[in-house]
């Protein structure tokens, strides 16, 4: 058994947000203006799974964000759901997905990757829980 954790802590008066990975699923960011990015681990630090080793140090990082800009989190569970061929949701949907409703309101948004996942999966059995968090920033 191990945890992946993602955390992070936002700085509401300067959009300063400062955050450690420890080995969860890369974040997608969509600075306003530009399209979304994978939060990959060749440019954000990333740790080991939460517990994996007694005396793990996990680094930080650091990205401002500002109005316009969206941050969405995920657990494995919205990646790794399949459909009835046993492919994969995958990660390339997932920013197809997010790229077509971004201008959404954050509870929408939500709902739209969400039909999409069970569009995709069509019946079939959830294996993994299926969390998701996204984050807008508004003037």
């Amino acid at each position: 058994m191990f945890v992946t954790v993602w955390l992070g802590i936002l700085d509401l008066q300067n959009g300063r947000l400062e955050f450690a990975n420890a080995a969860h699923n890369p974040p997608l960011l969509k600075k306003d203006g530009e399209p979304f990015m994978y939060m990959d681990y060749k440019k954000y630090r990333r740790g080991l799974v939460l517990g994996g080793l007694a005396e793990v140090r996990y680094s930080n990082n650091e990205i401002y964000l500002s109005p316009g800009d969206v941050l969405f989190l995920y657990t494995d569970g919205v990646t790794e759901a399949v459909n009835h061929d046993l492919e994969l949701y995958g990660e390339d949907r997932l920013l197809k997905c997010m790229e077509g409703n971004y201008g959404m309101e954050p509870e929408l948004l939500l709902r739209a990757v969400r039909r999409d996942i069970d569009d995709f999966a069509s019946g079939m059995e959830q294996y993994d829980d299926i969390t998701m968090v996204v984050l807008k920033i508004k003037a």
